[in-house]
């Protein structure tokens, strides 16, 4: 069987990829582990019907009807070994293949088109969460910028039947707020979201308009590439 890369002129990373530890036999790299909170919220925060509407004109609201599917940590391994940095590809016996922007447009329902999601927060912490979310921002996640998500099922607890349009908009924004640490842009802490985000939920309309798919896409990238990695995990 032929190891490859049969020409390096282009995939010039071998060195430093996860299949050189498969091809020398030296180490087992072993199965990836995993890293989704999408459990987390679906049992916190249950999808009331009077944050869709927000949902909807923010551009979530097709992510939020995805059901939970399994995840075969074996497969995504095995992919991960073949996916090269250097083309954004996964390299098969057969030819490449990739992830596109129209696969996450048709599988999670996010816009492609629109404003890049890019940035960082000006305002202060505090003054920030208590006007978009209703609480100060945790003075012990303050040096991360970023909150634990298990937090939020203190914070907004069932949605009540009588409840005004800013509370209303602040469990949207929690929501959302899960939603993106938990599934789109999930790291290796599988319990935290950056405050960032916040800033592009303040107008429902206005965070339609942004390519919530680019993101999430170039997210799924980068992690790729640093799973690829011979020392990553």
């Amino acid at each position: 069987m032929d190891l490859g890369p049969i020409d390096d002129s282009v995939l010039t990373m071998q060195a430093l990829h996860r299949s050189t530890r498969v091809w020398n036999g030296s180490e087992d790299p072993g199965i990836l582990t995993i890293r989704r909170n999408s459990v987390v919220l679906h049992r916190l925060v249950p999808l009331d019907e009077l944050i869709v509407g927000y949902l909807e004109e923010a551009g979530f609201n097709g992510t939020t009807r995805i059901c939970f599917i399994g995840i075969d940590w074996h497969l995504i391994t095995a992919l991960v070994e073949r996916w090269r940095p250097e083309t954004l590809t996964f390299h098969f016996p057969v030819g490449e293949m990739t992830i596109t922007l129209q696969d996450v447009q048709v599988i999670l329902g996010l816009p492609v088109d629109g404003l890049p999601i890019t940035g960082r927060v000006e305002q202060d912490y505090d003054a920030f969460c208590l006007t978009l979310l209703g609480f100060p921002f945790p003075e012990n996640n303050k040096t991360e910028g970023r909150i634990q998500i298990q937090q939020f099922s203190r914070w907004f607890p069932n949605l009540p039947n009588n409840a005004g349009d800013v509370e209303v908009q602040r469990y949207a924004r929690a929501y959302i707020l899960q939603l993106l640490g938990g599934t789109l842009f999930a790291d290796k802490s599988n319990n935290l979201v950056h405050i960032t985000y916040l800033q592009f939920l303040k107008d429902f309309e206005a965070a339609g308009k942004y390519s919530w798919g680019s993101a999430t896409l170039a997210h799924l990238y980068r992690q790729l590439c640093l799973s690829a990695d011979i020392d990553g995990a």
